[in-house]
């Protein structure tokens, strides 16, 4: 399965690591990690489903343009290229679920551990 369950676990746990750094900047924002889970999995399932090549990645202003996603489920994002990793060929540890460029340089990735990495630029 593209996105697995422990994927699926990892991303609501540093979601939440994800609005205390970008939140903090941005305290009205709020975001539903399980919302963004399941958009994922219903992405890839339909696009399975439809005979199509899963992307590698996907951001969530897409997944809100396909109505994965409401605009309050990702409100924290906003502004940010959010993206998740449907599919990836390394599935180590350290396997990088989500990235968040931050605006002033940098990012802020989720990782497969559940551990989130703050990366300058």
């Amino acid at each position: 399965m593209t996105v697995a369950i422990a994927a699926a676990v990892a991303i609501v746990l540093a979601a939440g690591a994800v609005y205390y750094i970008v939140g903090a900047r941005e305290p009205a924002g709020r975001f539903n990690g399980a919302a963004i889970v399941a958009a994922a999995r219903a992405y890839t399932r339909d696009t399975q489903l439809r005979k199509q090549p899963v992307p590698k990645s996907i951001t969530l202003d897409e997944l809100v343009a396909l109505h994965y996603l409401t605009p309050d489920q990702v409100e924290a994002f906003r502004g940010l290229k959010a993206t998740i990793i449907l599919s990836a060929e390394d599935r180590s540890s350290k396997a990088v679920l989500m990235r968040v460029p931050l605006p002033g340089g940098g990012e802020v990735r989720l990782l497969d551990d559940g551990s989130v990495l703050e990366v300058a630029r």
